[in-house]
């Protein structure tokens, strides 16, 4: 019986050793890191080399702060390559950043990519992204300003399964921020995507430019502050529930 139990313990212990092996690798995996010119280190995983693209990763869970540049293409080894995506949550735990700018040459934005960022206070995504992932800004909660510039981005909406079956939670690009007062759509922008800023209830007016031709379903849903909004005539389509509730 004794030796048994030793037994067990033993495999529990290298088991424990093996998974923890497993997250230490995943929690700090990167390919290389670069210094900007402002002294922040940006940590890069390289997505294609024969493309010569690269995503922002991050060293450690919460590591960035401060205000941080992201650039439009990093040196590596003798090869320059073009910094296309900010990885799954690269900026996830950060509560220490207050600003990031991200460039014209990035496409995609990830999962949770800014997952709990709680000191951004304003964000501004560029007309050159065309993918955002599941609840990327979530739990930001102190975001005052977003200005939204992206042409025809694709908001990865999120869906939970549960108990069995798929629970379709389509949340809002960013969800239940109560302290966002300022929402701006830029005049590069073809398609609000659905559930755009739904639940945003402090939001009290939204301008759309004339560059806008599609208005996505439950893009403004619940929005129960705004008082005022201007549709142009260049818009051709808009979803359901586009304005459900704005009371």
């Amino acid at each position: 019986m004794m030796k048994s139990y030793i037994f067990i313990r033993v495999n529990i212990f290298l088991l424990c050793i093996f998974v923890f092996s497993l997250f230490s690798q995943n929690a700090f995996a990167y390919d290389f890191y670069a210094v900007n010119d402002d002294g922040k280190t940006i940590y890069y995983d390289i997505t294609s080399s024969a493309n010569h693209t690269v995503k922002v990763t991050s060293y450690s869970y919460g590591y960035y702060s401060g205000n941080i540049v992201i650039p439009s293409s990093v040196t590596y080894n003798g090869t320059n390559y073009s910094v296309t995506t900010i990885g799954d949550h690269a900026f996830s735990g950060c509560t220490g950043l207050t600003n990031v700018t991200i460039p014209n040459s990035v496409d995609s934005i990830g999962d949770l990519a800014f997952y709990d960022c709680t000191g951004l206070t304003n964000v501004t995504i560029p007309n050159s992204v065309t993918y955002i992932g599941n609840r990327a800004f979530v739990s930001c909660t102190n975001l005052t300003t977003i200005y939204y510039n992206a042409k025809n981005a694709f908001y990865n909406y999120y869906d939970l399964y549960q108990y069995g079956y798929y629970n379709y939670s389509y949340s809002s690009l960013f969800e239940g921020y109560t302290n966002v007062t300022s929402v701006i759509i830029g005049d590069s922008v073809h398609t609000i995507p659905s559930y755009f800023i739904k639940g945003l209830t402090n939001v009290t007016s939204i301008t759309i430019p004339n560059s806008v031709t599609a208005i996505g379903s439950s893009a403004f849903d619940s929005c129960t502050g705004l008082t005022s909004i201007t549709i142009p005539n260049s818009v051709t389509y808009i979803g359901d529930n586009a304005f459900a509730y704005c009371i």
